[in-house]
């Protein structure tokens, strides 16, 4: 089956207090560059990155082969990228990897996993059992994902489905996101420190 991944990378960074999460670094790199990079590294194609806020600005440090798709309702919540990514690949995937642009060390292999366990139903990242981020939904679920409103994220779809949504467990400094400053410089002594 063939899976898009579709990276969230429209917010505004309200949590950061002054800085903006997605073009900071850690380890040499900007955030949403290395989860990009993981995507592209991946089996997922084509890999979609959703922007709104600062959208040029993000864009610059984007490489090449991605494609870009702008979300000019941004402000109105998580929901409205969700479905500008999905209606980007909804003719040519049979599935989607929806990942949050904020997550660093994310794996390309992590993604695999997920559109292994994913076939035709959903599957998600998961830390003792809690649902996290990234998830994976096949083509049946679509029409669930562009129902979204408002701040629902793709928990809302998985939680509905959830007894037949299938755990792939991730060590959790993995699925470690950057959205306040403390976290950021957590990260940066992490990657260092690891050599990520």
């Amino acid at each position: 089956m063939r899976f898009a991944a579709i990276v969230l990378g429209a917010g505004a960074s309200i949590r950061m207090r002054g800085g903006f999460k997605l073009v900071e670094e850690v380890g040499g790199k900007e955030v949403v560059r290395r989860v990009v990079e993981a995507a592209l590294g991946s089996e997922c194609s084509p890999v979609v990155v959703v922007l709104g806020y600062m959208a040029e600005r993000v864009r610059s440090v984007l490489p090449k082969g991605v494609e870009v798709v702008l979300n000019s309702d941004w402000s109105s919540g998580m929901s409205s990228s969700i479905r500008k990514g999905v209606e980007a690949v909804m003719a040519r995937a049979e599935g989607v990897i929806i990942c949050p642009g904020d997550m660093p060390f994310v794996r390309s292999e992590t993604l695999n996993k997920l559109v292994k366990a994913c076939g035709e139903g959903i599957a998600y990242c998961a830390v003792a059992g809690e649902v996290r981020s990234p998830v994976a939904f096949s083509s049946r679920y679509f029409k669930d994902l562009m129902a979204l409103e408002g701040d629902e994220g793709a928990k809302r779809v998985v939680m509905r489905h959830i007894g037949s949504a299938v755990a792939v467990e991730v060590d959790p400094l993995e699925l470690m996101d950057v959205d306040s400053p403390e976290e950021l410089e957590l990260a940066r002594s992490l990657v260092n420190r690891l050599k990520l």
